[in-house]
């Protein structure tokens, strides 16, 4: 599959160009060390487009204050397929945190109007949990 790769001064991304939904679509993030893991977490984000399991992926070009990175892994939230495709491969590659009791952390998948409307920390209140498709201490599938 031929991809797009666009490099910005935050942001660089991977696309098929598949079109979506702008009121339906939002990502699941996962945060990582800038400087220890960029390179490792651009090329799964190359490769979830690559392998269709998302049509857009995106990660930081530039560490935040801390050091930190984010990559965002974009779908429409009524895709129950591709939220299946992309946390299996999100938990395939241990990209999903685990607590120190093993559990999976409860990831937030956050629609691009929440973004758009400046929804963030105490104001964001996510519409989609993980706990809600998988159980958190085994990775299995609820439904």
């Amino acid at each position: 599959m031929e991809i797009e790769n666009v490099v910005l001064a935050n942001w660089e991304y991977f696309t098929s160009g598949e079109k979506m939904d702008k009121i339906k679509t939002g990502k699941w993030m996962i945060f990582f060390d800038f400087f220890d893991a960029r390179d490792v977490i651009r090329s799964y984000c190359e490769k979830s487009v690559v392998e269709e399991i998302v049509s857009t992926a995106k990660l930081s070009s530039m560490p935040n204050k801390d050091g930190n990175g984010v990559a965002c892994f974009f779908l429409e939230i009524d895709d129950l397929d591709r939220h299946k495709k992309i946390i299996n491969f999100l938990i395939e590659n241990n990209l999903i945190p685990k607590k120190k009791n093993g559990d999976y952390y409860n990831l937030s998948f956050k629609l691009d109007e929440q973004t758009r409307n400046n929804e963030y920390n105490e104001s964001f209140k996510s519409v989609l949990k993980l706990e809600e498709l998988i159980d958190l201490r085994t990775g299995e599938w609820k439904q």
